[in-house]
């Protein structure tokens, strides 16, 4: 008897446990290009590319964070399977020669391949400059490869 609800306990523990937190798959630091499309009104829009790095790792209300290499930009994301999927609303801002961007995160994907990572956001964006603040939207697109677990 004590064997038998051994046996019917053991697959049952393994499945109420899973297998470690939601997201695991896609922790480590992550490289790649970068390319960023922002259309700002009244003033047009431009692409511009470059290289972008980053880290995710568990999150503390979400399966996973993706923190930018400043550590000052933190997208909590939700896993399934091996697609994350961003959760909106969060802002971002920087600053480079009196020029400010802030975007808001409305949709955004990370898909999970091996060990690359293809992390697709858009959203709206606030850009100051010269005492002035105008509106538009962004569209982000990386291609990225962990560099380290």
């Amino acid at each position: 008897m004590k064997r038998s609800m051994l046996l019917l306990c053991l697959p049952l523990a393994t499945f109420a446990l899973g297998c470690g937190p939601a997201g695991q798959q896609f922790h480590g630091s992550y490289s790649g290009p970068d390319s960023l499309t922002v259309s700002i009104t009244g003033r047009g829009s431009a692409t511009g590319s470059g290289k972008m790095s980053l880290r995710i790792s568990e999150g503390i209300d979400s399966d996973i964070v993706i923190m930018d290499s400043s550590g000052t930009c933190a997208l909590p994301a939700d896993v399934e399977g091996n697609v994350a999927t961003l959760r909106a609303g969060v802002t971002c801002t920087g600053e480079l020669n009196g020029v400010s961007l802030s975007l808001t995160f409305t949709s955004g994907t990370a898909v999970l391949t091996g060990s690359s990572i293809q992390l697709d956001s858009s959203g709206t964006l606030t850009y100051s400059a010269d005492g002035q603040s105008y509106p538009g939207t962004f569209v982000r697109n990386n291609s990225l490869t962990r560099i380290a677990k």
